[in-house]
């Protein structure tokens, strides 16, 4: 394996460096080499999630856990602190028995053909275990029956009988993955015992599928009654609450690991199965008798119990780390997919032992890395595994450097070539290989490689350095990057830290370029030149330390360039090569990668050429075709009735049962029952539904005319404003006096807003044309308030107003009755309030309109204020309309006051020509058209929301 520790030179008479700066290698302390804390002291048990043993690691795996768990046990190396790092292979379980199936291979051969291969690859990586070992030893086999029974004697285990599939040739019960049938969902014929691969629908249970055998002989299986042992999670609950509330507010735990743990306490801690019948496993303890002979663990169970019998395996010690939690801090690095069994399970397990273990501290979890929009997946040859990246020639470093810049602390992340190919030629070689080499050559040219002395002799090498008052906020800068980097490590921000090791890389550079190192400056003032090489030459051997975690082949490249001894990180800058030390020979650290390469490694680790490449959605899209889905759903069901809503919730508490008795939670549960129940109460949905959608009527085309007529109503009164803008203008109107300037802008605000309007009627979905939401239905009630009230007196706009109430009330019912149950006393309400009456207020309304626009002019029979004030609050409705449906929530409500200023603002400008007149009864009649058109186009084609049901299409607005 990789040594964890950095490579020593070899000793060396030219060399100068000071006493105590050096690293500790405590491998040293003892005669057998190995690793053990020390009371009184800081001691650091590094683990990271055993990787299964069915497949060769890709790069999310290493990041996930490996990697990441590497820099860190590096780090606190690099600091002088005791750490142990342990791994191995988790090797026992049903997926063991399948692949070495599939392969004609016994488990354990195919246990040791994989372990060879995670070790290669990890090897390459440079990940330095201490020990990296494997679960199929017997050191695991004593220790998980060790806590195996004195779980069971200390009465935190249970006997619990379960219903599975056996099958009578093989003359054993069978796992999920040795059941194939037909999907009851899609009728394929080689649906798995969980899931179908062809329609993904999951199983409460493998008594689901139709048709089932066994997958190896192909045999029908019988259904047998089983019994198994669990843990008492319920019981052990409190223990576990104030276990996780004390290392979670003592340790450093992640975001989303806190999240995930608090997240499975809070829907109640159930007993669980610790047993499984199966022959690749632990066995049970013998002391349990021979019922239990044939039983081995749960994978979950020994799974994590291989953090300390690997740790047994590298030193019979063992004990002094697990079994010393007054002395020992346990890290562990996982994916997040692993949490619950650290955080919950593994915990549970130690505490009912009753023993004094040492309990997990600190943990850090990342989320996913993809792979060029798609998924890791060894099966289609997408993406880098195993040793795929060796065979790149490009060096661990550059790897390392890559997948730790962008580890998926907080989010998923994608790996791409452009931008691998990208940071190692921009960031590594140009400005940090170049920082490093620009100076040792430097050093190697001008000095033949020895350091001169600025102060003539008078450095006191037993004494702090003292800096020249021009050097002092220079070392600020690098005190102050220090003390970052090292609080970033020790809270286990990788990321972080290794960008902070770049800014002081940069900041070095620019301290070279500060100073002007040259030969100009040499010249000039020698001995100011020979102080600025002094302390770079020192940046750098600081630097050496605190990029070991990360790159520690590059880390072992410049202490071998500076002929320097492995140096710890210090926590402040100083001066620890002294002159009259001789570096060695300076070489580049990095070469540039051919871009040409990037399309050669696309098609190499790309995917399969017959088969496109599953792509891969960020949580923000995954989140919002989330939303369309559901929207599309519900849409397509229509609201829901009393009777549906009743039996979705007896499938709910159903599927609940079923779940209970699969798991043993329910004692003495008829498995097969209770899934032929739920399969029953789906059937009676289906029939429901079915009887529902065969019983509606298509619209009316009376209703499909009215609705179709009140956008011509509601909007075509601008038109006969705009054919007679000389009306009189009549009412409080006349009062208002505006700067001439403003009719322009106001003008080209409009005809842009008017733009985006009929945008919106092209872009978004046809229902826009029926519903929108209430916070800008409310825009809508806000601006017929204002011109009620300050605009003009006359009596016919409180029927202008009648209209926006009654557009808007019918707008929030279609909004509420369509996208989700009721759940408020207005839901209940509107729900059981009859359609019909909605119709009816419509259509009254709709009289109103044309009453309003046709019988209330001016003098000289052209329409009046009252028209014009209706052509305006038209334009803001439809424009708040259209925003509504741009956007959603806080942005929304934004848009919608945006809008209600811009009618105040049209209001307030409302005399200034009767140009303006037209623009607004043009620009309203041209948004009408679109919305005619539209309305017209989807009504009648009969695919719409609105011409499915005449429940659906609220008749204003």
């Amino acid at each position: 394996m990789a040594s964890p520790f950095p490579v020593i030179p070899e000793a060396s008479a030219t060399r100068k460096i000071r006493p105590g700066a050096e690293l500790r290698d405590y491998r040293k302390d003892r005669d057998d080499g190995k690793i053990l804390p020390k009371t009184g002291e800081r001691n650091v048990l590094v683990t990271s999630a055993l990787p299964y043993v069915n497949n060769q690691p890709h790069l999310g795996n290493i990041i996930g856990s490996t990697l990441s768990a590497d820099v860190f046990a590096r780090y606190n190396r690099q600091r002088n602190i005791r750490v142990l790092y342990i791994c191995g292979t988790d090797e026992y379980g049903t997926t063991t028995e399948v692949m070495a199936a599939k392969e004609n291979l016994s488990p354990q051969a195919i246990c040791d053909k994989y372990h060879k291969l995670h070790a290669d690859a990890y090897e390459w990586f440079q990940i330095g275990f201490d020990h990296f070992g494997r679960t199929s030893s017997p050191e695991q086999t004593e220790i998980c029956q060790h806590i195996f029974l004195k779980l069971y004697q200390n009465g935190w285990l249970e006997e619990k009988e379960n219903e599975q599939l056996y099958c009578e040739k093989d003359k054993r019960f069978l796992a999920d993955r040795y059941i194939r049938g037909t999907c009851p969902q899609c009728g394929y014929e080689k649906a798995r015992g969980d899931q179908c691969e062809n329609c993904s629908a999951t199983y409460e249970s493998t008594l689901e599928l139709l048709k089932p055998s066994c997958s190896a002989c192909g045999t029908t299986p019988t259904l047998r009654t089983t019994a198994h042992l669990h843990i008492k999670l319920a019981d052990l609950e409190p223990k576990i609450k104030d276990f996780v509330a004390k290392a979670s507010s003592e340790g450093v735990w992640s975001a989303n690991c806190l999240n995930l743990t608090n997240g499975w306490i809070k829907m109640g801690l159930k007993s669980r199965g610790m047993t499984r019948d199966l022959e690749w496993g632990v066995k049970l303890p013998s002391e349990l008798g021979e019922k239990w002979a044939n039983k081995v663990m749960y994978v979950w169970f020994d799974a994590p119990i291989g953090y300390p019998s690997i740790t047994k395996c590298y030193t019979e010690n063992w004990k002094e780390w697990w079994q010393n939690p007054e002395n020992v801090k346990l890290h562990q690095f996982m994916g997040k997919d692993n949490v619950p069994f650290h955080t919950v399970l593994f915990p549970s397990y130690l505490m009912g032992t009753e023993e004094n273990w040492t309990m997990l501290d600190s943990i850090s979890t990342t989320e996913y890395l993809q792979y060029e929009n798609a998924k890791f997946s060894k099966s289609d040859n997408i993406g880098v595994f195993g040793s795929n990246a060796k065979e790149t020639g490009v060096p661990a470093s550059v790897w390392r450097y890559y997948l730790l810049l962008n580890r998926p602390e907080t989010n998923d992340y994608e790996f791409t070539w452009d931008e691998f190919v990208g940071k190692n030629n921009s960031e590594l070689l140009n400005n940090f290989g170049n920082f490093v080499n620009r100076m040792l050559k430097f050093v190697n040219a001008k000095y033949d490689s020895v350091l001169a002395d600025p102060r003539d002799g008078q450095i006191d090498e037993t004494k702090a350095y003292e800096f020249a008052d021009e050097d002092k906020p220079f070392v600020e800068d690098i005190d102050r990057l220090l003390k970052q980097y090292i609080g970033d490590m020790d809270q286990q921000k990788i990321r972080s830290g290794l960008a902070t090791v770049m800014q002081i890389s940069a900041r070095g550079n620019q301290y070279i370029q500060e100073n002007h190192v040259d030969n100009a400056l040499l010249a000039s003032n020698p001995k100011r030149c020979a102080e600025v090489v002094l302390l770079t030459i020192n940046l750098i051997y600081t630097i050496s330390a605190l990029v070991h975690p990360f790159m520690p082949s590059t880390s072992d490249e410049i202490i071998a360039q500076l002929d320097a001894t492995p140096r710890s990180i210090p926590d402040n800058f100083g001066i620890d090569i002294f002159p009259g030390h001789k570096i060695g020979k300076a070489a580049h650290l990095f070469t540039r990668i051919d871009p040409k390469n990037i399309p050669i490694w696309r098609t190499q680790f790309g995917g399969n050429k017959d088969k496109p490449a599953e792509p891969v959605l960020s949580k923000k899209q995954q989140e919002k075709a989330k939303k369309a889905a559901a929207k599309a759903l519900l849409e397509a069901q229509g609201p829901r009735t009393q009777e549906q809503l009743a039996l979705d919730d007896l499938i709910k508490a159903q599927g609940d049962k079923v779940r209970e008795v699969k798991n043993g939670s329910t004692e003495g549960g008829d498995l097969a029952g209770e899934v032929a129940k739920l399969q029953d109460l789906k059937q009676q949905l289906k029939e429901v539904t079915d009887r529902l959608a065969a019983a509606k009527v298509s619209d009316h085309l009376f209703l499909k005319v009215i609705n179709l007529l009140s956008f011509f109503f509601f909007f075509g009164t601008g038109l006969y404003s705009s054919l007679n803008p000389n009306g009189h203008h009549g009412g409080k109107v006349t009062y208002f006096t505006p700067a001439s300037y403003v009719f322009y802008v106001w003008t080209i605000i409009d005809l842009l807003l008017l733009g985006y309007v009929i945008y919106q009627f092209f872009d978004a979905s046809h229902d826009s044309i029926h519903g929108v939401g209430w916070r800008f239905a409310l825009v809508a009630i806000l601006n017929s308030i204002f011109l009620h009230v300050f605009v003009t007196g006359h009596y016919i706009v409180a029927f202008i107003f009648a209209i926006l109430v009654a557009s808007t009330v019918s707008n929030v019912y279609y909004t509420l009755k369509i996208h989700h149950p009721p759940h408020g006393a207005l839901d209940a309400v509107f729900v059981h309030l009859p359609f019909s009456l909605w119709h009816a207020w419509s259509i009254v309304t709709l009289i109103l309109s044309a009453f309003a626009a046709f019988t209330h002019g001016g003098h000289n029979g052209h329409p009046g204020v009252a028209v014009k004030v209706l052509v305006v609050i038209a334009e803001a409705f439809l424009a708040s309309l259209a925003w509504g449906y741009a956007f959603s929530s806080r942005k929304g409500d934004l848009a919608g006051a945006a809008v209600l200023v811009y009618t105040l603002w049209g209001i307030y400008d409302f005399q200034t020509s009767s140009k303006l007149i037209h623009y607004f009864g043009l620009g309203a009649f041209i948004v009408s058209l679109f919305a005619l058109v539209k309305s017209l186009y989807f009504t009648f084609q009969g695919d719409s929301v609105a011409s499915t049901s005449d429940e659906r299409a609220p008749l204003v607005g």
